[in-house]
């Protein structure tokens, strides 16, 4: 947590620095919202040097709590050195559950005195984590909003074992990694695919004024169209609003058009649309975003898919309504080199779809 003179505060993961906003004091409480997301931090300063509080997550349920404890450190003792080594490991997550392993690749920078990177997966990223190196032991972590991430393991010559993993207090699992400076995962292109003899892509969502509208292949014809499936509680789908944004903001006029769909944790439809409205106005997107359903039911909505295993996941339609890809998951921006070479790749993409005829 970095706390500047004029009061402002932020929660730092790695490069990322997220400044709260609607900061509510009562003497030595405060409240602090993370923006894009419904979660808050509260804290009691129990001295100039010390603070303890709690962070809550009401999507979760009203009781969802972790608590925290603060002590104060100078600006330079936070510094993380200069990089000693860039590693990248073939991991793997809850290797013993056959039906529960999943891979990822693990990329990381070795610095002075910090550990700094992410895992890949194929839904996905887990953003920006950080931590510390002690002997063999390593800790990393990341509190981006809507996810409080927390790894450790042991460094053993060339391998990463005896792993665990927690998500908030809702969920853990054991990893382990290899280094490989070759790992991969299968092509996020390759994930996601149209069902054969599934007919038309079509599909509905509701509007933010409550009313069902229809996106048919007639409807979809003469632009270029990305429809977003994600979730307002999915961080890794901000960071694709803000990509997509981007996009639109450079191609918009030439006619391509973003189509966000958003499956929420609430069943409650006008609630769901209050979230993803304010959500919207805070990462300030120009078009409208529509509502898909609960959480899980994308598979309902859009059948023609063989399957929905992300959130994000994109579907890229040309010109004449057909679908010509669908990306499962996003890299997002901590990912480094992997979101640079995916963000290429779209954009010469999208430019070639809006040149065709």
């Amino acid at each position: 947590m970095l706390v500047d003179s004029s009061g402002g505060i932020a929660i730092q993961n790695s490069v990322e620095v997220i400044a709260l906003d609607s900061l509510q004091w009562r003497d030595r409480s405060l409240k602090a919202k993370f923006p894009f997301f419904q979660t808050y931090l509260l804290a009691e300063f129990l001295s100039d040097t010390s603070a303890a509080g709690v962070f809550r997550d009401p999507t979760r349920s009203a009781d969802y709590a972790i608590p925290f404890t603060g002590s104060w450190k100078q600006a330079g003792q936070t510094d993380a050195g200069a990089l000693v080594e860039r590693r990248i490991y073939d991991a793997t997550f809850s290797s013993r559950d056959t039906a529960a392993s999943h891979k990822a690749v693990g990329v990381f920078e070795f610095l002075e005195r910090r550990v700094q990177g992410t895992f890949l997966t194929e839904t996905g990223d887990y953003r920006y984590l950080s931590g510390n190196r002690t002997g063999d032991s390593l800790w990393l972590s990341c509190l981006d909003g809507s996810h409080l991430f927390y790894f450790t393991g042991t460094l053993r010559g060339d391998s990463m074992v005896d792993g665990q993993f927690f998500s908030g207090i809702h969920w853990t699992e054991p990893w382990e990694a290899v280094l490989n400076a070759s790992a991969e995962l299968r092509d996020p292109d390759s994930l996601t695919f149209i069902r054969p003899g599934s007919g038309s892509f079509r599909f509905s969502a509701v509007r933010q004024d409550g009313q069902e509208v229809e996106f048919a292949q007639n409807e979809l014809k003469d632009r270029v169209s990305i429809i977003q499936i994600f979730g307002s509680w999915c961080p890794n789908c901000s960071d694709e609003s803000l990509f997509l944004k981007g996009m639109y903001e450079r191609h918009g006029k030439r006619g391509l058009q973003i189509i966000p769909v958003a499956f929420e944790r609430s069943d409650e439809t006008q609630e769901s649309l209050a979230v993803i409205r304010g959500q919207a106005a805070d990462l300030e997107l120009p078009y409208p975003v529509y509502l898909g359903g609960v959480k899980g039911s994308a598979d309902r909505v859009f059948p023609m898919l063989n399957q929905v295993m992300a959130y994000p996941t994109t579907i890229i339609l040309d010109k004449r309504g057909e679908v010509r890809k669908i990306h499962t998951g996003f890299y997002g921006p901590g990912t480094g080199v992997y979101h640079t070479r995916y963000a290429e790749r779209l954009e010469l993409f999208i430019i070639q779809l809006l040149s065709e005829k």
